[in-house]
């Protein structure tokens, strides 16, 4: 009897020590990412001295593809909340809040600036603040993002709302 329960004690240690050590913690790490997608955009019509000068349309617009480096750190003592830092090249870093639930990273809803870039005329690109939310699981040495943009932006004079986003985010561990 007392070998069983000896047996059992060791399997819960091991248990809670390999849960303790995937967790949060199992995510943590430094990685390179890459970061692109498409949001569906729902313009307004622009009018002047109560003229329509351009109806309302929609129209899709690509986010300016983003890479570099990403490093996932603890943000404190407790074992379910990370700091996502995201070192993009050329300038820029985005630091986003995220916590480990049901074996996931869950990014709860933060406003991150974003640039957008046309699929049309002149490639022309224009920075706007928009909500971020999703959810990252990890296979292996890979994590892979889920994440949605939402919100509201100005564009030559156009209330812009972005009504679908389709965003692919990947991130590889750095080997030592």
């Amino acid at each position: 009897m007392r070998r069983y329960i000896l047996a059992a004690a060791v399997v819960i240690m091991a248990l809670t020590c390999s849960c303790s050590k995937n967790g949060a913690a199992g995510f943590c790490g430094s990685y390179s990412f890459k970061h692109s997608g498409v949001l569906t955009v729902e313009r307004d019509e622009l009018t002047r001295d109560g003229e329509v000068i351009l109806e309302a349309d929609v129209i899709t617009r690509s986010l300016v593809n983003e890479s570099g480096q990403m490093d996932i750190v603890k943000s404190s003592a407790d074992d379910n909340s990370v700091i996502i830092t995201m070192n993009i090249i050329g300038g820029g870093l985005v630091i986003l809040d995220a916590s480990f639930e049901d074996g996931e990273l869950i990014i709860p809803e933060q406003t991150r600036r974003v640039s957008l870039m046309s699929l049309v005329a002149n490639l022309e690109s224009t920075d706007c603040l928009l909500t971020v939310h999703g959810s990252a699981s990890k296979v292996e040495n890979l994590i892979i993002f889920n994440l949605e943009y939402e919100g509201d932006y100005t564009e030559g004079g156009r209330s812009c709302h972005v009504s679908q986003s389709e965003i692919s985010c990947r991130a590889k561990l750095n080997e030592d």
